[in-house]
């Protein structure tokens, strides 16, 4: 095997920015921005970045049968004591064991303290998306300001680096945004039963219901796309992957049941079923203010999918935001 001494720098620099406590996200923005790439032409992203650090070839081992089958997309990873590995396979190799082994460590000990940060449950975890990437927005706590809740800026980074850049809000502001939308949808609701009860009102909101489960089962059904292609292009592990894929097909086994039960529904059920939710917001509105933090979150997301926040930095409109609900 020959080593790509132009490539061999792009590795060497990576472990070496590992080694000085950077993240992988950002070490994949360095190397895009000094014009790497990956093997295939890609630009490098947080989790090429981090296979490349686990990978044992750079220092120079050869590791076999690792998979049952000789599909990598779909085979299974055998135990670890059923590998074939070589030492000293390769030499020169780009970068010694030692080096190898301490970025290696330093990587498990970063990724070890991520799931902490995340068991910090607020009444807005994982519920408020960025309009403009994606992104869910984080909860901080200002320690400067008498340790008022703060939402987050954005600043998700692209592969080279570049801020989305969408704002903000305080905390307690953007729950008073929210109960507002929940009252507004209480009264939608209700406005919608009105209508169900009136006999000369026909009976249509199964056929939007049945076109909104449709049209989230092509979502899915495009995602799943989306991960082969990422698979393909070595953007994601074949762990990642058989992880995404099982949770999107999952979705999409529950869409497709969904879609049956409405298909079967009838008006009274739609009553009966618009009625209940109507005394869920209720209930929701009345005692949101006494729920903690944990309590709170999960009435939110009792009925609520998702809040796109979009508040775009350096715009002159005012924020917006738009929720998806759930029936």
């Amino acid at each position: 095997m020959e080593i790509d001494k132009e490539r061999a720098k792009g590795v060497k620099l990576a472990f070496q920015l590992v080694l000085d406590g950077m993240g992988v996200d950002n070490i994949a923005i360095n190397l895009n921005q000094l014009g790497y790439r990956t093997k295939r032409g890609n630009l490098f992203s947080g989790k090429s970045i981090e296979r490349m650090i686990r990978s044992e070839i750079y220092k120079g081992w050869i590791v076999s049968n690792r998979l049952k089958g000789r599909n990598t997309h779909q085979g299974k990873i055998r135990p670890k004591e059923q590998w074939i590995i070589v030492k000293d396979a390769i030499k020169p190799c780009i970068i010694d064991e030692e080096t190898w082994d301490l970025a290696n460590e330093k990587l498990t000990l970063r990724q070890s303290l991520a799931p902490r940060a995340r068991q910090r449950r607020h009444g807005l975890s994982n519920l408020i998306k960025c309009a403009l990437c994606g992104r869910t927005h984080s909860v901080t706590i200002r320690k400067d300001r008498k340790q008022k809740k703060e939402l987050k800026p954005c600043n998700r980074k692209d592969p080279l680096g570049n801020s989305c850049y969408n704002r903000g809000l305080n905390y307690n502001s953007m729950m008073d945004l929210i109960i507002t939308r929940i009252k507004i949808r209480r009264e939608e609701i209700i406005a919608e039963l009105k209508n169900l009860k009136e006999e000369s009102q026909p009976f249509d909101s199964k056929a939007i219901k049945i076109q909104l489960i449709e049209e989230r089962m092509k979502k899915v059904e495009k995602a799943l796309k989306m991960l082969q292609i990422q698979l393909e292009e070595d953007l994601i592990s074949l762990e990642e992957f058989k992880e995404r894929k099982k949770i999107r097909s999952r979705e999409l086994d529950k869409l497709q049941l969904e879609l049956q039960e409405t298909e079967n529904i009838t008006q009274e059920d739609e009553i009966r079923a618009k009625e209940s939710l109507v005394e869920r917001l209720d209930h929701f509105l009345n005692n949101w203010k006494q729920l903690d933090d944990t309590k709170l979150n999960e009435g939110l997301t009792s009925f609520i999918s998702k809040v796109i926040w979009h508040y775009h930095k350096g715009s002159n409109k005012p924020p917006s935001l738009n929720i998806e609900w759930i029936d």
